[in-house]
């Protein structure tokens, strides 16, 4: 940041001189203002803005190594106000959150473009067109487990015509399952049919709820890390802290995960990177969250389990939960 920044010989608050002191020119030891012009086009303030908050250095890489190999002791060492060796949360989120979405969306284009090559820039209706009505099409499960649904072509036509309040009688009326997260999928298939975006393209927005839903969840998942494991010497900020760090983990493994589908769907091997969020998540509960809950919390093996548990199931019930409102309501 320094180098982008325009030094003065003066202060332009008191005119002290800096050159009584070289080398001690970034604020003023006269009035404390900082040697440093504002007035500067503003493409300049925007680039300062992006290296403030992507500005990579030895913290960073420090951080993310300590967060994968030392479960908790980031969030630890925040709560009893040991910072300065550690990027701040908020940008390590950040960074980590723009690489996610990088990797995850490529990972995605590749499945997409694997699986239906020759079909990828049409929409799923002109796609429908192109088959007889026995012909099936298959949509990911609600539940994220990697298996298919499938849906005629004749069914999908009925889906496109179909009242949104009558999909839960067109579902039992097809003998398949009614709950209330396949009805939601049955919207976003819906929402799919009367969309002129191509299959590509829509499968890419439907991605992008996931980060919303990413973004929801960190002070979700605090508030569950607060109330699974109160203490009363414990904040919701040290729960918050602990929340932002976990899922940073949880984007590393992800990204991790998401290169490696790629490179399996280039040889051949067919991986859905839609399972990868919640693969990750149970990952990194055996792995790092219940050890980071046990660095942070200080209770017992057993306490921490149940409780890291509770916190697991509760986060990806309302994660999938979310995931498919948005997806299904909002399409």
């Amino acid at each position: 940041m320094s180098r982008a920044k325009v030094k003065a010989q003066h202060c332009g608050n008191c005119g002290y001189n800096f050159r009584v002191e070289p080398g001690h020119d970034n604020y003023c030891p006269n009035c404390g203002q900082e040697n440093h012009n504002p007035r500067r086009p503003i493409l300049h303030h925007f680039a300062e803005f992006v290296e403030s908050w992507l500005h990579i250095d030895g913290k960073t890489w420090f951080t993310l190594k300590t967060l994968v190999f030392e479960p908790g002791k980031v969030s630890c060492d925040y709560i009893h106000n040991i910072r300065q060796r550690y990027t701040p949360p908020n940008r390590l989120f950040i960074f980590t959150l723009l690489i996610f979405i990088l990797v995850f969306e490529a990972a995605h284009d590749s499945m997409v473009a694997k699986e239906i090559p020759a079909f990828s820039a049409n929409s799923l209706g002109e796609l429908m067109n192109q088959y007889d009505d026995n012909h099936r099409i298959g949509f990911q499960n609600p539940f994220f487990t990697g298996d298919k649904i499938y849906l005629t072509v004749a069914q999908l036509k009925e889906l496109e015509h179909l009242n949104p309040a009558n999909i839960k009688y067109w579902l039992q009326h097809q003998d398949m399952k009614s709950w209330l997260l396949y009805r939601l999928e049955a919207r976003m298939i819906k929402h799919n049919i009367e969309s002129p975006l191509s299959v590509k393209e829509f499968n890419r927005h439907i991605v992008r709820v996931h980060y919303q839903v990413l973004l929801l969840m960190v002070p979700i998942g605090a508030l569950l890390i607060f109330l699974f494991f109160y203490r009363r010497d414990r904040m919701f900020y040290d729960a918050l802290v602990t929340s932002v760090h976990l899922y940073v983990f949880g984007m590393i493994a992800a990204i991790v995960v998401a290169l490696s589908t790629m490179l399996l769907i280039q040889i051949g091997v067919m991986i859905d990177p839609t399972i990868v969020l919640p693969v990750v998540m149970v990952l990194g509960v055996a792995f790092n969250f219940l050890p980071a809950y046990k660095k942070v919390y200080g209770l017992s093996w057993s306490s921490t389990i149940v409780r890291g548990l509770g916190v697991g199931v509760t986060n990806m019930s309302i994660q999938i939960l979310l995931f498919w409102l948005i997806a299904g309501l909002v399409g």
